[in-house]
């Protein structure tokens, strides 16, 4: 399983730049507002219900947003719980990323690194990357505006 990793890490680490300098050299259009470096945001794509997963430990329809939903102040002045200013979106939605995406450009990030599992079983949150992030059309596989890295966990 090292092995899987590292040679997963090494892929990336080598395939990253390169892919930068074909986009480069074929003048695809990407907005870029960086300050001459990558800016990268670590995600954790867990802000989405219908996962197998979330719904054998913890019931039907959960979700991170539970948590924000349900958070308890803990100390004096701390105003718990807070509504998000999208409110609670469905990040396996594809229009929900084109947004965050969008977003996140227009502010320089080029890089989203998604935290994703393995278990034995099978794959965990791969949802908000395989049903939202890839299907929208301002991602890496259409303009090359945002690229994005895995962080792979095996428990």
């Amino acid at each position: 399983m090292r092995n899987l990793i590292l040679n997963f890490s090494l892929f990336f680490i080598l395939f990253f730049p390169f892919q930068c300098i074909i986009s480069q050299k074929n003048n695809l259009k990407f907005i870029d507002n960086s300050p001459g470096y990558d800016i990268a945001v670590y995600y954790f794509p867990n802000y989405h219900n219908n996962d197998t997963r979330n719904e054998l430990r913890y019931g039907k329809g959960w979700s991170e947003w539970e948590l924000v939903k349900n958070a308890q102040p803990r100390f004096e002045g701390h105003k718990q719980p807070k509504i998000p200013e999208w409110g609670y979106t469905n990040e396996s939605n594809a229009d929900v990323m084109e947004m965050k995406i969008n977003t996140a450009s227009k502010y320089g990030v080029d890089v989203f690194i998604y935290d994703w599992y393995y278990y034995n079983d099978g794959p965990f949150l791969e949802k908000g990357l395989e049903q939202g992030f890839m299907k929208v059309k301002n991602n890496i596989l259409e303009d090359r505006r945002m690229s994005i890295l895995f962080h792979l966990r095996t428990l």
